[in-house]
């Protein structure tokens, strides 16, 4: 079993102060607990991103996964909310970056965009990593996947193997930090269970009502 490690993120410019993600990710060492967000007491979930329509461009996949195949995973994971949210979101593919409120992809660790934008390094631990709503608008919307993902290995067609991690169950558990969802480890096989659990391919009504509730919750002053 590998170690667990707390989340730390390091700029790796000393200019640059670093802006530690509204999510930290699908671990998947059982039991970690990531919620270590700058800003926030433990457990407080990130905002939601706010249009109910979003556009959203998918990066071509690296190449040890076939880009077809990856773009069909990760549109999927979005669609599978749309049919759980009554209409409350709705998901547009596009193809330029530039103008999408979401952009999903792979890094190799270290996280770098446009600009001012401060550099981020995705811990070893985890598999991925989602911006929400309360960060720098450089990146925000920005779910990352981790290429390493140490003996794990990344795979599609909801193939259930030792050392299997599914990208459209990642993709379904980000999309939920993006929608405001923090981790909830009181439901067993919960899409937001802190730990990678195995493949989900579909949303059940309980989890759909925790995103709208989240959706409609009254907002905080600051």
């Amino acid at each position: 079993m590998r170690r667990r490690l707390p989340l730390i993120l390091i700029g790796l410019s000393i200019a640059c102060v670093p802006v530690e993600p509204d999510s930290d990710l699908f671990d998947p060492v059982p039991g970690y607990d990531g919620d270590h967000l700058a800003g926030r007491a433990a457990g407080e979930p990130p905002s939601p991103l706010p249009d109910a329509v979003q556009t959203v461009y998918i990066e071509p996949a690296p190449s040890f996964l076939n880009d077809r195949r990856w773009r069909q995973e990760v549109e999927a994971a979005f669609r599978a909310w749309e049919q759980v949210l009554d209409g409350a979101r709705h998901y547009v593919v596009v193809g330029d970056r530039s103008v999408a409120d979401v952009v999903v992809g792979f890094r190799d660790g270290e996280i770098q965009e446009a600009g001012a934008c401060p550099t981020q390094v995705i811990d070893r631990e985890l598999l991925a990593v989602t911006f929400a709503q309360d960060v720098p608008p450089c990146l925000r919307g920005r779910i990352y996947f981790r290429v390493d993902i140490g003996a794990a290995r990344w795979t599609m067609h909801g193939a259930v193997e030792a050392g299997a991690v599914d990208v459209q169950t990642v993709a379904m558990h980000e999309a939920g930090h993006l929608l405001g969802l923090g981790h909830n480890d009181t439901v067993p096989r919960h899409i937001m269970n802190t730990a990678y659990g195995g493949v989900v391919r579909a949303l059940t009504p309980g989890e759909g009502q925790d995103a709208l509730d989240r959706l409609h919750a009254p907002k905080q002053r600051p």
